[in-house]
């Protein structure tokens, strides 16, 4: 964990603890009497980090890989949906299948999955489109029925998928690429593409 996440949990805890005495839940506490001192956060400067033409084939070639023929691979469709929406992981992996609209070609990130408390929509291109329809219709042809797109063996939303995802960066010969370097990737992707950095930012 980085300081600045560490710091953010001692102040959600520190917080509990004071609610806690001021509603008579605890007696005393000496952590809540003193001046916690925070942890230096030079640590949380980002490094810019997105993939190069030749890594981007790489990771593509890394990625069809793991496809058997007729079925699409569930690391493959979360990958190149976030390399083409720049949809955070955690929330990537909560989406229902009634987030996704193909009318609209937009995927709404509800407010208890994105950043900020804010409902938003994102638009997706052809790429994606193609993506979750054949995603859904290999759902339907195998029987896996489940409100969220993508489900682990015991039928719950993905929580993580980081061991595939590092043996892919591997067998791409991939480095220092973490899987938060995907939203930069799409964001230089939308730059080069002429965006404004509003757009980039909304």
């Amino acid at each position: 964990k980085k300081n600045s996440s560490l710091n953010r949990s001692a102040n959600a805890f520190l917080a509990m603890l004071r609610w806690a005495r001021e509603n008579d839940k605890i007696s005393i506490c000496p952590l809540i009497q003193k001046k916690v001192k925070k942890l230096p956060e030079s640590d949380s400067i980002e490094v810019i980090r997105y993939l190069s033409p030749d890594e981007r084939a790489r990771l593509l070639a890394a990625l069809n890989e793991r496809e058997k023929p007729g079925e699409p691979d569930y690391l493959k469709t979360i990958v190149l949906v976030a390399l083409n929406t720049g949809i955070r992981r955690s929330a990537l992996l909560k989406l229902r299948w009634d987030d996704v609209s193909s009318e609209t070609r937009t995927i709404r990130l509800r407010r208890e999955t994105a950043k900020g408390d804010k409902q938003a929509h994102i638009p997706m291109n052809d790429t994606v489109c193609k993506l979750l329809s054949e995603w859904k219709s290999f759902k339907k042809i195998t029987g896996q029925k489940s409100e969220f797109l993508f489900i682990g063996p015991t039928g719950n939303p993905m929580h993580d998928v980081r061991s595939s995802w590092k043996k892919t960066l591997r067998d791409a010969g991939i480095e220092n690429f973490r899987w938060h370097d995907l939203r930069h990737d799409f964001a230089s992707q939308l730059v080069m593409a002429g965006a404004s950095i509003l757009t980039v930012k909304e």
